[in-house]
């Protein structure tokens, strides 16, 4: 398990938190994604679609935390979660050296380090994972910030869904990236 530090100062935001998840989080957690799912350009996924569920939410963190190689990690300040990471690896033996991640920052901590200390926390947890070689994201090709903050911390495009993403009335690509921390990259 790599070191957390219990808090940090980022760009003048005062003191922010980041821990890995636990299963008390649950309710938080999907307190948190219920706000999170209401801006269009945070997931794939819509609020109406997502089954936000803290029985379901416990059962995830229980999963993620029993797997030696998936990681959830919260940023809060205060008892605001305002920033949550998860990273998991492939489902089948073929796939699991890689593990994918899934971030989102509340939308008034944007722009702070929140979500840079976050990916440098995952990207030192898998760096000490043996088994690890390899992190995937997808992101939407308009989200800039986001795009600069990935290829900022190592990772590259592999490629693109062309049109993947249907929004507004508008058509945009899903960028697939990758950060590679052993032999293939």
């Amino acid at each position: 398990m790599v070191d957390i530090q219990e808090s940090t100062n980022l760009q003048d935001a005062g003191p922010v938190r980041i821990r890995p998840a636990l299963v008390e989080d649950a309710r938080r957690i999907v307190d948190y994604l219920g706000t999170i799912l209401q801006d269009p350009m945070a997931s794939i996924a819509d609020l109406d679609e997502m089954m936000l569920d803290v029985h379901r939410q416990r059962e995830h963190l229980r999963r993620v935390n029993s797997h030696p190689d998936a990681y959830a990690l919260i940023a809060e300040c205060g008892d605001n979660v305002i920033g949550f990471l998860s990273a998991e690896p492939g489902r089948r033996r073929k796939i699991n050296h890689v593990v994918e991640i899934g971030m989102s920052v509340r939308e008034d901590w944007r722009g702070k380090g929140v979500g840079k200390a976050l990916m440098e926390y995952v990207i030192q947890w898998a760096e000490s994972r043996e088994s690890i070689s390899k992190i995937t994201l997808n992101v939407f090709s308009e989200n800039e910030a986001a795009l600069k903050l990935y290829s900022g911390v190592g990772f590259v495009e592999e490629g693109r869904l062309k049109d993947q993403i249907h929004l507004d009335g508008e058509f945009q690509d899903l960028v697939l990236m990758a950060r590679y921390l052993k032999q293939g990259g």
